[in-house]
């Protein structure tokens, strides 16, 4: 009797595994085909969507539920990132058709504040001018992330024309804002901003005119340049800051128009403003006097201008290399502390002796290095 009741408790479990495995195999082959569908239908789509754009066809799928939506929607989307702006008034055309627009819309009028996130950085990506009013209704200060991503959308929809109003609302004196404003800034493709920084550039906003001047200097935008010698005469820090970066970007200025105009800078009181000093040299490699003053800027109190300084040296070459040579017998160890870590990380990683041994100055850099190793280690290092 026993023995039966084992036996029918074997047949149960073998039946419950039996069944749990077919029960697994007919999902896992389900699961299968719901996926090649799912590859069929985002390669039917994409199909659609490039004949369209090329004007092979003019026809566009039916839509039959919310998943194949979001799944065209999707493919839509992509197809923007990889397109000029012939292709875009196609993707735009299609997502007028297809209702892409109207459902965002209706998504932005009455979504909840995820959805309304999405929703505003669709239509900036799908390019609905269509959708700037009901952008501007949602702009919500005490929701910065969403509002955030309202500004990129208007941005994109109409380059700087809301500028103003969305620098307005981030705080037009917070220079924490700066950041992001740029950002925006910097996604402005069809537009030429010049005449809108301009505004800036002759207007008394400070932070405006930072703006401005480091958004034109990120394009190397020429333009700049009439401004640059108010810029760097200003008595404020960000506005000269601002100026020499504007050298830096435009590297348009020889040392003869650079080094007069902006030598007042090397001692000024902010550090910020003496690193960029060091750094705007850069660009009178050949110039003596620009060389010596960031020789003399390796001794500096602020350990980034001592940085900026021997860096910019370094780049300068041969007459640059002599001078940071020569810092090593200095009597400021924080100077030679930084100028030996730069010269020791070029010997070790990258065979700086092999690339100088042209210099006409070799001997005499060589000389300055040995005699500062002789100093700390009592050997000869360069020659192991």
């Amino acid at each position: 009797m026993k023995m039966y009741y084992v036996i029918n408790a074997v047949y149960i479990l073998l039946a419950i595994n039996i069944t749990l495995f077919l029960v697994v195999l007919v999902n896992k082959i389900l699961g299968k085909i719901k996926k090649r569908e799912k590859l069929e239908k985002i390669n039917l789509y994409r199909n659609i969507i490039s004949d369209y754009v090329q004007g092979e066809s003019t026809q566009l799928p039916k839509i039959k539920d919310r998943e194949d939506r979001s799944l065209f929607k999707t493919i839509l989307l992509e197809a923007f990132d990889n397109s000029d702006p012939v292709k875009e008034s196609k993707l735009l055309e299609i997502s007028r058709k297809m209702g892409i627009i109207k459902y965002e819309l209706e998504s932005l009028k009455r979504g909840n504040k995820p959805r309304k996130a999405i929703a505003a950085y669709r239509l900036g990506k799908i390019g609905a001018v269509e959708a700037i009013d009901e952008l501007l209704k949602n702009i919500d200060i005490k929701n910065q992330e969403l509002s955030y991503i309202i500004f990129r959308s208007l941005v994109l929809l109409s380059g700087t024309k809301y500028l103003d109003k969305i620098i307005d609302y981030l705080g037009n004196d917070d220079f924490t804002i700066k950041a992001k404003v740029l950002d925006l800034i910097s996604i402005i493709n069809n537009e030429d901003i010049y005449p809108k920084m301009k505004e800036y550039l002759e207007g008394s906003n400070i932070l405006e005119r930072v703006i401005a001047f480091e958004s034109l200097s990120k394009r190397g935008d020429r333009r700049i340049i009439p401004y640059i010698k108010e810029a760097v005469n200003s008595e404020e820090k960000e506005i000269k800051i601002s100026g020499l970066k504007a050298i830096i970007a435009t590297n348009s200025l020889d040392c003869d128009n650079v080094c007069p105009m902006i030598v007042h800078l090397r001692d000024d009181s902010d550090w910020e403003v003496r690193a960029f000093f060091a750094k705007s040299l850069s660009i009178c490699s050949h110039c003596k006097n620009a060389i010596n003053m960031l020789k003399e800027m390796t001794e500096d109190s602020n350990y980034l201008v001592r940085f900026n300084s021997s860096e910019k040296l370094f780049e300068m070459g041969e007459l640059g290399l002599i001078a940071l040579s020569e810092v090593l017998s200095s009597d400021d160890n924080y100077a030679v502390d930084k100028v030996w870590s730069l010269i020791n990380r070029e010997m070790t990683l990258y065979n700086l002796m092999d690339k100088i041994k042209e210099y006409d100055s070799f001997e005499y850099i060589l000389k300055n290095i040995e005699d500062y190793q002789q100093s700390i280690t009592g050997g000869d290092l360069v020659n192991e």
